[in-house]
């Protein structure tokens, strides 16, 4: 393993310095020194099993370096992703530069909420649906069976019946985009 300490506090204040990063080791260890309440660990997942099995009893709580570490990468990926979305700011009044920013942009078109992102893009299901919708509607109208349409594109027969008895991706879109998640206020 490549991750997590390879020493940890024993309860006088003592420190043990493990072999190696193993898991099987920690977990040995764990249940040399009984009476652990709070281990604090990073995410590798053979260590969360470790402690299981090795202190059943104590809290796993993750520790500082690895939660900021963790935060700063998925800050750093949503802004990537969200960087198409930064426009050049309005010119200010009487400054020469031609006036504001041209008419519509960064703005969405007018179409129902939820197909597109924050950005104003197509989000990848709506395109996927759409995508999909097509095909099959193209292998059907081929004289494919739903059996084979469904091997054809890799989908269950389930999904290319459902793609088949809706009449527009739009129907589709509908049910997939308006769906109510724990986020959503009630």
């Amino acid at each position: 393993m490549s991750t997590g300490p390879s020493w940890w506090t024993s309860p006088p204040g003592r420190r043990d310095l493990l072999p190696d990063r193993e898991a099987g080791t920690l977990e040995t260890w764990l249940k040399a020194h009984p009476g652990a309440q709070v281990i604090c660990r990073d995410r590798a997942g053979a260590y969360a099993e470790a402690v299981r099995d090795g202190a059943p009893d104590a809290i796993q709580v993750a520790d500082r370096w690895h939660l900021w570490h963790n935060l700063g990468e998925y800050a750093e990926k949503a802004v990537a992703a969200h960087r198409g979305c930064l426009t050049r700011p309005a010119a200010a009044p009487g400054d020469g530069s031609g006036g504001p920013a041209s008419p519509g942009q960064g703005t969405p078109p007018a179409e129902p909420e939820g197909l597109r992102d924050v950005c104003g893009r197509e989000r990848r299901l709506v395109a996927r649906t759409r995508d999909r919708h097509a095909a099959v509607h193209g292998l059907l109208a081929a004289g494919n069976s739903e059996r084979e349409a469904a091997r054809a594109l890799g989908l269950s027969r389930g999904t290319v019946h459902w793609f088949a008895a809706a009449a527009s991706a739009g129907e589709l879109l509908g049910k997939a985009t308006s769906r109510q998640t724990k986020l959503d206020r009630v």
